[in-house]
């Protein structure tokens, strides 16, 4: 290793991140960066140069024949400290920078024609490089997350080579196939642990992708936009998700627990059968969503959206549902075994033949929904719950005896409000 090498290293090694950054910042090139850097400069040399020779050389009388030269030629020591030093300096520093952002240039121009190679060990060894250049270069970063981005987009719908007679696939057959290709999982493995993804002022796009069976455990693709895309049987355990763009994407038979989609948009989304045990969901957009047989144990559903979803057969267990909206939802034959549904808005409604023992229905709204055949126990608690006439009860329910209340439709203001005690 020569002193060059060494002492790149070292700077490498010691010098502070936050000096690197100011040292590489555009201001510097320009014509104040340079003066500022020069007079700073000089001050601190010619600072040094006078303490030294104050130190040893206290007078002029000093026998010493540094002394005398110092103090017969300081001027010019002075002006040759402040004229050369600086400029020294800062031609080391900029021509450093140069052939690091230069080097960069090479790699990635070199990485994204290894991209496009038919060799999978090729492309492969390009995608890690293209990661190595987004950790080393923050300023570089964004551009290799697009890249591969569109890398993932344009090539996960590639034919796959088939041998023999071609058959057409069922829709479990088509959720259960292979995962996606080596190099489209490895540039997703890249994209779910990029370094800088807290600066970003963009989405990640992956819309309309097909990932069937990927692997993105532990991914954070925070705000990412899955619109349309085809993740049937993905395995999405404790990935970070929050408000991301998963609208009308298919996520049939996926892995999703203990995922984080706070505030996420799934409006239209596809998640039949799909497993959501422990799921983080506070404030997610689920309108007309399709959760039919999904497994949402635990599930955390605060204050979310499910106008008009689909939960027919689903096992809500434990499931959080306090504040959430569930107007005209379909939750025929659903488990809601000790769910917690506190101040939930489920008007109109279907929960025909639902089991909701022990569960918490406290001030919930019940006006016109369907509850025809559901179970409940006397652990079910409806305190303060508001129903209208036309709700429907199990045979036998007595909604007075349950602390409920009966509201009315004032035709004229078409606001409900609560019955006067002699027309309950």
């Amino acid at each position: 290793m020569n002193i060059k090498e060494k002492l790149n290293d070292a700077i490498d090694k010691y010098v502070p991140e936050w000096v690197k950054k100011l040292v590489s910042d555009p201001f510097w090139s320009g014509t104040i960066g340079k003066m500022t850097i020069a007079v700073v400069s000089g001050a601190f040399l010619s600072g040094g140069f006078f303490l030294f020779y104050l130190i040893c050389c206290p007078n002029e009388n000093c026998d010493s024949m540094l002394c005398k030269l110092v103090w017969k030629h300081s001027p010019w020591f002075l002006f040759t400290g402040l004229a050369a030093a600086p400029s020294m300096l800062l031609t080391w520093f900029w021509r450093r920078q140069q052939n690091v952002e230069r080097l960069i240039t090479e790699r990635f121009a070199k990485a994204i024609e290894q991209l496009g190679s038919k060799e999978l060990a090729v492309r492969l060894g390009a995608i890690y490089q293209l990661e190595r250049i987004a950790q080393d270069s923050k300023r570089d970063h964004w551009t290799v997350v697009e890249t591969l981005s569109a890398f993932i987009r344009e090539n996960s719908w590639k034919k796959e080579e088939k041998t023999g007679e071609s058959q057409k696939e069922t829709p479990e057959q088509e959720a259960k196939r292979t995962p996606p290709a080596t190099d489209i999982q490895a540039a997703l493995t890249v994209l779910g642990r990029r370094k800088w993804r807290d600066t970003e002022q963009n989405q990640v796009d992956l819309s309309k992708a097909k990932l069937q069976g990927a692997n993105l455990r532990n991914a954070h693709l925070e705000g990412a936009n899955f619109y349309f895309a085809h993740l049937e049987g993905a395995h999405l355990y404790s990935a970070h998700l929050e408000e991301a763009n998963l609208s009308a994407a298919h996520l049939e038979r996926a892995s999703l627990s203990a995922a984080h989609l706070e505030k996420a948009h799934l409006n239209s989304a596809h998640l039949e059968k799909a497993h959501l045990n422990s799921a983080h969901l506070e404030k997610a957009y689920l309108d007309n969503a399709h959760f039919e047989e999904a497994v949402l144990m635990d599930v955390h559903l605060e204050e979310a959206f499910l106008n008009s979803a689909h939960l027919a057969g689903a096992n809500l267990v434990l499931a959080h549902l306090e504040g959430a909206s569930l107007s005209s939802a379909q939750l025929e034959r659903a488990t809601l075994l000790d769910a917690h549904l506190e101040k939930a808005n489920l008007i109109a409604a279907n929960l025909k033949m639902v089991d909701l023992r022990n569960a918490n229905l406290e001030q919930v709204i019940l006006i016109n929904t369907n509850l025809s055949g559901a179970i409940i126990d006397a652990r079910t608690s409806f305190k303060e719950a508001l129903y209208s006439n036309e709700t429907k009860f199990p045979k036998g329910f007595d909604p007075k005896k349950r602390n409920m209340k009966l509201m009315v439709l004032d035709k004229q203001s078409g606001k409900w409000h609560p019955a006067s005690p002699d027309k309950e």
